[in-house]
């Protein structure tokens, strides 16, 4: 399952880049981008092994990102800024 949720983050990414050279997109831009992190963090939480709980429906970034830094994602620099 964490195979597929990665492979959605990525399609949604994707598609976030491709509304980066239009200017007036901003708003879908900032929410597919937003949609992608939120999957590819539920993704490492599944790969971990997390017990299913409230971060399965949960949109907050910060509180999905938390976790998965306790269960060993090692992000780049920055993006705990970004």
């Amino acid at each position: 399952m964490h195979l597929e949720k990665f492979a959605w983050a990525v399609s949604i990414l994707e598609g976030a880049r491709r509304l980066a050279d239009d200017k007036s997109n901003r708003i879908p831009l900032f929410l597919l981008i937003g949609f992608s992190v939120e999957n590819a963090l539920k993704a490492h939480l599944e790969k971990k092994g997390e017990p299913p709980g409230k971060w399965e429906r949960s949109h907050d970034l910060a509180d999905l990102y938390d976790k998965a830094s306790a269960t060993g994602l090692a992000p780049i620099e920055g993006v705990e800024t970004f």
